[in-house]
């Protein structure tokens, strides 16, 4: 923690001992590496997982919006509709 606070000691050419700012890159890892070991002793997702999203995934979502758009525009124009346990319109 000193290191970090105070800088990395180094000595010049005069042989002297000076103090440097951590760089940026070493500071990343060391941030990086604690937050994960953090993560860890906690019990806490240490990476997020997400699904792809292909071209048949976007088709999906836009027919299912699409779906959602016509059984409401149907029911608002007070054609009788009603929904099955699954979900699916029956006219």
């Amino acid at each position: 923690m000193e290191r970090l606070e105070n800088g990395d000691e180094h000595v010049n050419s005069k042989g002297e001992k000076t103090r440097v700012k951590v760089k940026a890159q070493p500071l990343a890892v060391i941030l990086g590496i604690t937050s994960e070991k953090r993560a860890l002793s906690l019990g806490l997702p240490t990476s997020i997982a997400g699904k792809p999203h292909g071209d048949k995934d976007r088709l999906a979502e836009l027919k299912r919006i699409g779906d959602n758009a016509a059984r409401d525009r149907a029911i608002k124009e007070g054609d009788v509709a009603e929904l099955k346990p699954t979900g699916t319109l029956v006219e």
